[in-house]
């Protein structure tokens, strides 16, 4: 999804369905991750994958995950300062890290 109009300050409202796929009741957590396919190598000290966000919702609802921009800044410590990171960032949801059901860059 573009969001070449979003600013430093503005959020992205994430907005995905929870389902139910058992015959036992409650409610869920979706988690937003992020990651940035095109990072270069020289950063490689952050982490693979960032956890900026979760919402929690009863199944068969519709879910808004708002992601804030400024949550996607790292610290660069050549530069002493906080910076957004240039390039894609891929948003994945899911139940936790490991089954990240949805996916977008």
């Amino acid at each position: 999804m573009p969001c070449s109009d979003v600013t430093h300050g503005g959020v992205i409202n994430v907005k995905v369905d929870v389902a139910n796929n058992t015959a036992v009741a409650g409610d869920e957590i979706v988690f937003l991750f992020v990651s940035f396919p095109t990072r270069p190598a020289r950063r490689s000290s952050r982490s693979s994958k960032l956890l900026p966000s979760f919402a929690r919702r009863q199944p068969g609802q519709r879910v808004t995950i708002p992601l804030r921009v400024s949550d996607l800044d790292y610290f660069d410590m050549g530069t002493n300062q906080w910076v957004i990171e240039n390039g894609l960032v891929k948003i994945m949801v899911g139940p936790d890290a490991g089954n990240l059901l949805l996916q977008t860059r």
